[in-house]
């Protein structure tokens, strides 16, 4: 008597379906948070290049407007806002995202093809032979431990950069 293995597809192919959402929804998350702060630096340099403008205007004027004191301020203000656009700068040209995160893509894909899509596909087309059967469980375990190898590196790699600050 042969037993009925979609139950063993339905699982891995749930099971797999919930992993890739919560990698995924954490790799997105993270990759939304990054774009955020980019656009917050971006936005910041603008806002002192246009105020770096106004106090150079400030400057261009005839000096019978202002004091001499008030001159000094302007160009304290206008040495400051150079040296902070020079760090924004700095900042923008060297933001990246993660090194890692192609290698996600290189996880999650097969994993989601061959642990998702074939197994569903096997229930469809009644297809249930024992190595199928082996095969889908060993490549559900080879890509379930690559996702926890992928998330202990990131881990690591999260302490290094908080133990250096």
């Amino acid at each position: 008597m042969t037993t009925d293995p979609s139950w063993l597809y339905s699982t891995i192919a749930q099971s797999s379906a919930a992993i890739v959402a919560i990698v995924g929804g954490f790799i997105t998350a993270s990759v939304l948070m990054l774009l955020a702060e980019k656009r917050t630096i971006s936005n910041q340099l603008s806002e002192k290049k246009a105020r770096l403008r106004a106090v150079k205007r400030e400057l261009e004027k005839p000096k019978d407007y202002r004091w001499d004191e008030e001159e000094l301020l302007y160009k304290k203000d206008a040495l400051l806002l150079k040296s902070e656009i020079a760090d924004l700068n700095t900042r923008l040209n060297t933001f990246s995202y993660p090194p890692h995160l192609r290698l996600a893509a290189y996880i999650i894909t097969p994993f989601a093809g061959l642990n998702i899509a074939l197994p569903v596909t096997l229930i469809l087309t009644e297809y249930f032979h024992s190595t199928v059967k082996q095969f889908i469980c060993c490549t559900f375990l080879v890509g379930l431990l690559a996702i926890i190898v992928y998330i202990s590196l990131l881990i690591t790699e999260l302490r290094s950069k908080n133990a250096k600050r």
